[in-house]
């Protein structure tokens, strides 16, 4: 029996890393091909068309993706820097999920100290990111 505690809990652990460093590869993926995209077409997709004539400089209006359903409506309309948020979006979201699925795991072992230092910690992390948007209204 104490057997198959060690091996469930090392299938856990495996499958806790193996998440993190998918999702570190995905990101980098998404982030490449937005680079590799603004760089072939020389946009940022929110400005100025050809951001090649000035080496190094990228111009454009300024004007980007400030929430979630922008990035989404940026990918549709292929525009580069929509893209690398997407990808800086996964990278973001992959504590979160791994914190989740860490929660879920402590309340299978029915760890209640852990369970709920692990949603303490997540509740922050969500309160962290929706603290901006609530202040500015």
């Amino acid at each position: 029996m104490n057997v198959n505690i060690k091996e469930e809990e090392r299938i856990e652990a495996k499958v806790l890393s193996s998440f993190l460093k998918w999702s570190v590869i995905v990101s980098a993926t998404v982030i490449t091909a937005g680079v590799a995209i603004l760089i072939t077409l020389c946009s940022t997709g929110y400005g100025s068309p050809n951001i090649c004539l000035l080496l190094g400089q990228i111009k454009g209006t300024n004007v980007f993706p400030a929430s979630i359903m922008s990035v989404f409506s940026g990918i549709l309309q292929e525009k580069s820097f929509a893209i690398i948020q997407l990808g800086i979006l996964f990278l973001i979201a992959s504590p979160f999920i791994r914190v989740l699925l860490q929660t879920g795991i402590y309340v299978k072992e029915k760890d209640k100290i852990f369970t709920l230092i692990s949603t303490i910690v997540f509740i922050f992390l969500i309160v962290s990111i929706l603290l901006p948007t609530m202040i500015k209204m």
